[in-house]
């Protein structure tokens, strides 16, 4: 047997073995958690906990996670393919809200993409991978949005730099409405662009969704008869890229007109 199919072959046991070693685990506490100490004690504990083992309808596991009191998921949900033995993903709750390190995975058993959540919100670093194991992509999370600085990667691991840009283009209005709309377009046609107004260039928390129809977004600027307008617009960009992420960018135009 060729070395390199008898190394994946092995760590492919491993894997299967360390999953279900996983899965034995959870129950066994199941079980210790289960029935523990008095009635009135656990009535009023609000961290007693029992483990959850949920099957589809043709018997195989689907996910197994503890719940506390009032049936919140707490602590690790791992949730498994078809087979019921194939680990899909492991995510942290807290009360029923995501919190914590989450990870999913390939049928191979390889990650496919791992992050973190604060809250029920993305936050911090995400990373994403191909089958093969190679880094897809990496950005920042601040809670729950994609700051800018998305890294992509070729399955043969160069960095990716081209993407679409974004279009402004000024419609005069000031004859017949006294007013100039600032139009805001992505320069190649995708579906899923949003746009936001930034308070301040850098200030990409501090935003106020666009409307978007047709990948496009419009402002309207009213300048009365002998006024002058200049003014700066700061804009951030959510284009879906074509490998599924969320490249976020700031763009800033200079607005000049008079009446």
């Amino acid at each position: 047997m060729d070395c390199r199919l008898f190394l994946k072959f092995r760590a492919m046991i491993i894997r299967q073995f360390i999953n279900r070693i996983f899965l034995l685990l959870l129950i066994l506490l199941s079980l210790s958690c289960s029935h523990s100490g008095t009635a009135d004690e656990a009535a009023t504990s609000d961290n007693k906990a029992e483990v959850v083992v949920k099957k589809r309808a043709d018997g195989t596991i689907s996910s197994v996670n503890q719940v506390v009191e009032g049936n919140l998921v707490h602590g690790i949900r791992a949730s498994y393919y078809e087979d019921g033995k194939t680990l899909y993903s492991k995510q942290s709750y807290k009360y029923g809200i995501k919190h914590g390190p989450a990870i999913w995975y390939y049928m191979s058993g390889n990650v496919f993409k791992q992050t973190n959540f604060e809250d029920g919100k993305r936050q911090g670093l995400t990373k994403v991978y191909y089958k093969n194991g190679n880094l897809l992509a990496e950005f920042e999370s601040d809670k729950g949005v994609v700051l800018p600085g998305l890294k992509e990667y070729t399955v043969e691991g160069e960095l990716i730099t081209s993407y679409p840009g974004i279009e402004f283009r000024e419609i005069d209005h000031l004859a017949s409405s006294q007013r100039i709309d600032l139009e805001i377009s992505c320069t190649k046609k995708r579906s899923g662009v949003n746009f936001y107004v930034l308070k301040d260039e850098n200030e990409v928390r501090d935003r106020v969704y666009l409307i978007t129809e047709q990948d496009k977004a419009l402002m309207q600027f009213y300048v009365r008869p002998g006024q002058l307008l200049n003014r700066k617009v700061h804009i951030l960009a959510e284009v879906p890229t074509e490998l599924g992420n969320v490249l976020s960018r700031t763009y800033s135009y200079q607005l000049s007109a008079a009446n």
